[in-house]
């Protein structure tokens, strides 16, 4: 009885083993089922992204094409806006000085003052700075050597809300006002110093303000009438933005 039990046990245990076997094999062949088909996924995914970036490739590069294309379109417009700004807006400069009068020690220097718009648009809300004052000079070789002054009064100045309108090619005049005015010295008179005019036009055009700064220098010239005396540009210090 005991050896058939033995026998039954021994079976049993086998076919366990048998099955257990055969759930393994079943197992591990969906697993490499699963991990073929998770290969392919894979292979086939790889191939569609290669497809796409081959097809995204055109589009990239033509996406940054149109960027530099906006670039430089938009460098061109600002050209050309600054072109237009630069041709249409008005341009303030002096037309023309000159003294009036006969010199003489203690006399006040009139000096009349033409000034011009010699662009193409109005040149409004005009602010007007000057001033006159003497430069101690000695001549080299025929000539007068002098330290241009710097034009220090403009640093702050800004149009004048509500003042002139200068329109295009209008010429106007205007005094440097008494309060400003210098009167002739021996030294101017007898050539140990010179006459500094300086100054500048605050504005706006076409929206935006602007300086013209101006600086001239002055020297009588013997045998020759006021009028006809010759203002001379300080160098370095006439400019217009």
């Amino acid at each position: 009885m005991f050896a058939g039990l033995s026998a039954l046990t021994g079976a049993v245990t086998a076919a366990v083993a048998v099955w257990t076997a055969l759930q393994i094999r079943t197992t591990t062949e969906q697993t490499e089922r699963a991990i073929g088909h998770i290969a392919d996924l894979a292979t086939s995914t790889q191939t569609e992204a290669t497809a796409l970036h081959q097809q995204l490739g055109p589009l990239v590069r033509e996406a940054t094409a149109a960027e530099h294309q906006a670039v430089s379109a938009d460098q061109s417009l600002s050209i050309s806006r600054r072109t237009f700004m630069l041709g249409e807006r008005a341009w303030i400069a002096i037309a023309g000085i000159t003294v009036q009068g006969t010199p003489a020690i203690g006399e006040r220097i009139r000096v009349l003052m033409d000034y011009q718009n010699t662009g193409r648009s109005p040149a409004a809300d005009l602010n007007i700075a000057q001033q006159m004052s003497y430069v101690d000079t000695h001549p080299v070789a025929n000539t007068w050597g002098f330290s241009n002054p710097k034009v220090t009064l403009c640093d702050n100045i800004r149009p004048l809300r509500g003042g002139e309108t200068v329109f295009p090619g209008r010429v106007s005049q205007t005094f440097i006002p008494p309060e400003l005015q210098t009167t002739y010295s021996e030294r101017l008179l007898n050539h140990r110093a010179i006459l500094v005019w300086q100054g500048c036009f605050a504005y706006t055009t076409l929206g935006q303000a602007h300086v013209t700064r101006f600086c001239y220098w002055l020297r009588p010239e013997e045998g020759a009438a006021p009028a006809n005396w010759t203002w001379n540009p300080c160098y370095g210090e006439n400019s217009a933005d």
